[in-house]
């Protein structure tokens, strides 16, 4: 009898321990529906904010330890650079559209990569369309909103 009920121990430990374990990992990929609306919010703000062009709107989009490697640029790290960057670009973004083709969520940060279509105009030039790809990290803050910490982008050549 004794063999019997410890065989039933540990197969219910196993299994304990298997929903334990899937529970935490799948907390680990999708931590819920409130970080997917916060990240949302990120999109959203970020679609104004380049559409407005407004330096400030832009620059409380990163993390103050953020990183933007863009095309043909060195890299721009920190806060304080990003918004001097924001500030001296003249270019009119006259349409922006994000288009992401995934999203993975962790406890802290999350990552997605996509393609985006915008539309600029630089002063006295005609309007120039394009399309780019992308790779954003994000970072959860203290306050739960979600800022980016690192964006790689690239123009598609056609």
């Amino acid at each position: 009898m004794k063999r019997s009920h410890a065989g039933l121990f540990i197969a219910v430990l196993f299994v304990a321990c298997f929903v334990v374990v899937g529970y935490w990992a799948w907390q680990q990929i999708d931590p819920g529906h409130a970080d997917r609306a916060e990240i949302g919010k990120l999109h959203q703000a970020d679609i104004a904010a380049t559409l407005h062009a407004n330096p400030d709107e832009l620059a409380a989009l990163w993390a103050d330890d953020g990183v933007l490697l863009g095309q043909d640029e060195p890299a721009i790290s920190g806060s304080k650079a990003l918004r001097a960057f924001y500030a001296k670009d003249d270019t009119k973004v006259l349409q922006y559209t994000p288009h992401i083709q995934d999203l993975r969520i962790g406890r802290r940060t999350a990552t997605e990569w996509g393609y985006f279509d915008a539309t600029f105009q630089d002063a006295g030039k005609p309007p120039e369309t394009f399309h780019g790809r992308f790779l954003r990290t994000m970072k959860k803050q203290k306050d739960g909103h979600w800022k980016f910490v690192r964006i790689m982008w690239q123009r598609d050549h056609a």
